[in-house]
């Protein structure tokens, strides 16, 4: 029997800066590919996310960089295993995909389960940061694990979560550069993608409890 599904949506419109090339097939058969979308914050700093469509969606074979484009669909994530490590990839599910008038935006509403102790920081600036792993049934029977990030007093909230708390988050989808430094001394630059939360609510059984 398949688990309660989770709210997942996301809209989001930006640049496309790298054209379509094959992602993976899933175990029902479908076949993905991937296209990396450039969405501008109002800070004016880009957010460069994976889009993962099929052939249903979108022609995989059409040159669509230097165009907007909208996307409808759900946030998700899948293992992969490479350097003798499983990681996660997330991406944006198009179920829905449309050309854009030139514009930006990245909204995701989700609601899960949180699944592992919160970490909670407070960088030399001042700014308090709490990061969250959340659980997010699918409709199918699969789960998604989906990273997401408080800031100051929220973060102080996150730090009190539960494991197995229900929450629904809204905010945005963020792409961030970090170094990754080995042990023969070596680093590479690689990207980690997270939900950047700016309103949340805590799921009773039966009930919404709100907590912004």
């Amino acid at each position: 029997m398949a688990k309660e599904p989770c709210r997942n949506n996301v809209t989001i419109a930006g640049l496309v800066v790298s054209n379509p090339q094959y992602s993976h097939s899933s175990r029902r058969g479908t076949t993905y590919y991937k296209l990396m979308l450039a969405v501008k914050r109002k800070s004016g700093t880009d957010d460069v996310i994976p889009v993962s469509f099929s052939e249903d969606v979108l022609d995989p074979n059409d040159d669509y960089e230097g165009r907007y484009l909208r996307f409808c669909g759900e946030y998700r994530s899948r293992n992969k295993f490479y350097g003798g490590k499983n990681h996660l990839v997330l991406a944006v599910y198009a179920d829905n995909a449309e050309v854009s008038e030139e514009e930006y935006v990245n909204d995701i509403e989700i609601d899960g389960f949180v699944c592992r102790p919160t970490i909670f920081k407070q960088k030399p600036s001042g700014k308090k940061v709490a990061e969250v792993m959340i659980a997010a049934n699918r409709s199918y029977g699969g789960t998604s694990y989906i990273p997401c990030i408080l800031w100051n007093n929220a973060a102080e909230m996150a730090n009190g979560f539960e494991v197995g708390d229900r929450f629904a988050f809204r905010g945005r989808i963020q792409s961030r550069n970090y170094n990754k430094k080995f042990e023969d001394g070596t680093s590479e630059t690689r990207t980690a993608y997270e939900l950047s939360v700016f309103h949340f609510e805590k799921i009773e059984e039966g009930e919404d409890e709100s907590n912004s």
